[in-house]
C-alpha cells in the first residue's frame, strides 16, 4: 500500500532529478557555447585546424546544425574538400527552416565538391578490417564507395590477426578508382585494381604512340613509294629509247617485267603509305580531343565566400 508521504516523497526524488538534469543540460550548453566561441576566435585568425577541433566539441554538447556548417567551410578552407562535402551534407540533412539563398548556395558548392574529388571503392576479404587513409581512420569493411581528395594518399587496412596492408593510392577527381585485396592469416595482398583514370591515361598513352609510329611508319612506306616509282620510270625511260614503237625484244623482257613489278610495288607502297598516314594522325588528333576534354575540367571556385562564419545564438 502506497501512502501519501511515500507520494510526496517521491515528488521530491523527481523533482531533484529534473533539477539536476537541468542544471547538466544548461552546463553543457554553457561549454558548447563557449567552445563555439573559441571555434569563432580560430577562424577570424585563420587558424582552421584548431577551430575544427573547438567547433567540434561544440556541437558534440549541443548539436546545432549551423555548427556542421561552420566546420564545413573550415575544411573548405584547408582544402580537405571531402570533409567539407561531408559537413556541408549533414547540415542541409538536418537544417530545419534555413534561408533559401543559404540553402542554395551550400547546395551548389555540394555539387560543385562532388566533381572536384574522387570516389574510393574498396572490397576486402575480411569484415571488420580497419580502412585507414593518411593515418586517418575512414570506416570498417565492408563499406559504401567514400570521397577522397584528389592526390597521392597512403591506404592502410588492418585487423587484428593479420598482417597489415600498406598502398600508395592516387586519387583523380570526378572518377573512382576501385581497389580489391585478399586478407589471410599467411600473407594479405592486393589482387585487382581497376582505376577508371588509369586505365584512360595508359589507353591515351597508347593511341599517342601507336599514332607517332603510324605517321612515321607511313612516312617511310610513301618514300619508298617514291624511291620504287622513281626506279620503275627510270627503267620506263630506258625501254623507250631500247623499244622504238614499244615494240621490245626477248632481251629486253626482263627489264619490262622488272619495270612492271617496280611500278606495282610503288602502287601498292603508296596505297599503304597513305592509309597508315591517315589512321595515325586520325590517332593523334583523338588523343588532342581526348587531352581538350580533361583541360576543360572545373576549376576550384569557392561559391560560398571564404572565411564566412554564421555566428549562433545560444
Amino acid at each position: 500500500m502506497v501512502t501519501p508521504g511515500t507520494n510526496i516523497f517521491a515528488i521530491i526524488i523527481s523533482i531533484n532529478l529534473l533539477l539536476i538534469s537541468s542544471k547538466a543540460f544548461c552546463d553543457e550548453k554553457e561549454q558548447a557555447k563557449e567552445h563555439f566561441l573559441k571555434g569563432k576566435t580560430l577562424v577570424e585568425e585563420r587558424a582552421y585546424e584548431k577551430a575544427i577541433v573547438e567547433l567540434q566539441a561544440s556541437y558534440e554538447l549541443n548539436p546545432v546544425p549551423i555548427v556542421l556548417y561552420n566546420i564545413a567551410i573550415c575544411f573548405d578552407e584547408l582544402h580537405q574538400y571531402a570533409d567539407a562535402l561531408k559537413h556541408y551534407r549533414l547540415f542541409i540533412a538536418q537544417t530545419n527552416g534555413g534561408s533559401e539563398e543559404m540553402i542554395k548556395s551550400v547546395s551548389s558548392r555540394i555539387k560543385h565538391l562532388s566533381q572536384l574529388i574522387g570516389l574510393l571503392k574498396i572490397s576486402v576479404t575480411e569484415e571488420g578490417a580497419e580502412i585507414l587513409v593518411d593515418n586517418k581512420m575512414v570506416g570498417h569493411t565492408p563499406m559504401e564507395a567514400f570521397f577522397v581528395e584528389t592526390g597521392s594518399h597512403d591506404l592502410i587496412i588492418r585487423k587484428t590477426g593479420y598482417p597489415e596492408i600498406k598502398k600508395k593510392i592516387k586519387i583523380v577527381s570526378g572518377a573512382t578508382t576501385e581497389l580489391s585485396f585478399v586478407m589471410s592469416t599467411s600473407e594479405s595482398s592486393f589482387v585487382d585494381e581497376s582505376d577508371i583514370v588509369k586505365s584512360k591515361r595508359k589507353r591515351t598513352k597508347a593511341m599517342k604512340a601507336l599514332g607517332w609510329v603510324s605517321v612515321g611508319l607511313g612516312g617511310a612506306l610513301l618514300v619508298a613509294s617514291v624511291g620504287t616509282g622513281g626506279k620503275a620510270l627510270s627503267l620506263s625511260n630506258d625501254l623507250e629509247n631500247k623499244c622504238p614503237d614499244k615494240q621490245c625484244g626477248p632481251a629486253s623482257h626482263a627489264d619490262v617485267d622488272q619495270m612492271n613489278s617496280l611500278a606495282l610495288s610503288s602502287d601498292v607502297l603508296l596505297g599503304v603509305g597513305i592509309a597508315v598516314t591517315l589512321t595515325g594522325m586520325l590517332l593523334l588528333i583523338m588523343d588532342k580531343k581526348m587531352k581538350s576534354q580533361k583541360e576543360q575540367r572545373p576549376s576550384i571556385s569557392l561559391t560560398i565566400p571564404a572565411g564566412l562564419f554564421l555566428s549562433l545564438s545560444f
